[in-house]
């Protein structure tokens, strides 16, 4: 009888002991939590006491601090884009807005209604309008519930008449480009007005930024249709930022219409009608291409 009450008393003082070691364990994985919650980096809960249910809790907890410090590092670059971000659109905005004041003054200095200035106050605030599209724009296709409405269009069609609509531009600069459209009457799934913004803001990057040599390419293989738009360089480029936002080539100037926001808008419209953008880079030529999936 002794002998089963000694056993008793070593069963409960062992219970006791894992209890305490139990809640001293937890105590201290708290505490860790604490100081890690005060954002000291780098910290995880280190799980001393050999339980295999604390140990599962304690990666457990490592695995959501991982997850923690991961949307940390996202939200530190977010804010530090939409930094950045603000302080390009208000230098862009200001640019336009500046000369349409200085126009403003001029006119009312002179108390001459002076047609010269007035045509200089009116292209001004065009670019300035061109350029709020533009933000107005990029703010729209981020958004992950903005949906285009996909349809059947004939891009050999929309890609011609909006070729044709520059013409006048291309003379003036001096580009006579090659255009080849080895393509039949096929469609593809688009909407056209999206697709006419992304053949502009294509075109309208390589006047910029190209000399006089420039080749529009549409045609088709087994499974896709293709439309590359290639053109000489001016200057280097860094073909892998060239879809970022305000990107705009290694000149570094803020002057200028280009509010490097022309092509992040055609990717984000080729994404949304499930197609897909590259650039490349050959030499001192430089080549967007567009692929959409033969219906």
């Amino acid at each position: 009888m002794e002998g089963i009450i000694v056993l008793l008393i070593c069963i409960i003082l062992i219970l006791l002991i894992y209890i305490f070691l139990f809640k001293r364990e937890i105590l201290r994985i708290s505490k860790q939590l604490s100081k890690i919650n005060n954002l000291e980096k780098g910290k995880k809960v280190n799980v001393v006491f050999i339980n295999k249910e604390v140990e599962i809790l304690g990666e457990s907890i490592n695995d959501s601090i991982d997850t923690l410090n991961k949307l940390r590092e996202e939200e530190k670059i977010r804010n530090e884009e939409l930094k950045e971000m603000i302080e390009n659109i208000s230098h862009d905005l200001r640019t336009p807005l500046t000369s349409i004041l200085g126009y403003v003054q001029i006119i009312k200095k002179n108390q001459v209604m002076d047609l010269e200035h007035l045509n200089k106050v009116e292209e001004k605030a065009k670019e300035l309008k061109e350029m709020l599209s533009q933000f107005f724009m990029l703010s729209i296709i981020n958004n992950v519930n903005y949906k285009i409405d996909l349809k059947e269009v004939y891009i050999k069609e929309i890609l011609f008449n909006e070729v044709i609509s520059y013409y006048d531009q291309f003379k003036s600069v001096g580009i006579e480009p090659k255009i080849n459209l080895n393509l039949k009457n096929k469609t593809i799934l688009g909407d056209e007005n999206s697709l006419k913004r992304v053949i502009s803001n294509l075109i309208n990057n390589s006047i910029k930024h190209g000399k006089k040599e420039l080749e529009i390419n549409l045609y088709e293989d087994a499974n896709y249709i293709i439309l590359n738009i290639i053109n000489d360089l001016k200057e280097d480029v860094e073909v892998d930022k060239i879809f970022d936002r305000f990107y705009k080539g290694k000149d570094k100037s803020r002057s200028g219409k280009n509010t490097g926001l022309g092509l992040p808008i055609a990717k984000g419209l080729i994404k949304k009608m499930n197609g897909d953008i590259t650039a490349y880079k050959e030499e001192k030529r430089l080549k967007i291409e567009i692929v959409w999936t033969k219906i």
